[in-house]
């Protein structure tokens, strides 16, 4: 079933939605906080492990790049939820800005999945 048939089902009765195309990133280390905090459009210095808020990543210039879930799971660790496309861009855009930070990256697309009922 595509994703507007799951949506109007949903909205009609009840709904299951599989989201797991969309990207799960993890960033790690020291620096991971720091460097999205100066890329995304919400405060992500202000997360305890365990709390998480959406924000937008944001270019250069300002422009809205992806709608993103941001949860901190550890101490210096975050889990990023980009929409499905928006996946690549936000991968590469992360990859390429944070090479000079203490972060690193690791794809995990492969290995999660989004279920979400609603209705």
């Amino acid at each position: 079933m595509d994703r507007a048939s799951e949506h109007a089902l949903a909205r009609r009765s009840g709904g299951l939605t599989d989201l797991s195309k969309e990207g799960w990133i993890r960033a790690s280390g020291e620096g991971a906080r720091a460097f999205l905090q100066r890329l995304v459009a919400n405060d992500v210095l202000a997360l305890e492990p365990g709390q998480g808020r959406r924000s937008l990543l944001l270019d250069a210039k300002g422009k809205i790049e992806s709608d993103l879930r941001i949860l901190r799971s550890g101490e210096q660790e975050l889990l990023i939820q980009a929409p499905e496309s928006a996946r690549e861009k936000t991968w590469k855009m992360l990859t390429l800005y944070g090479i000079a930070d203490p972060v690193e990256f690791e794809d995990l697309a492969s290995a999660r999945a989004l279920l979400t009922l609603q209705g």
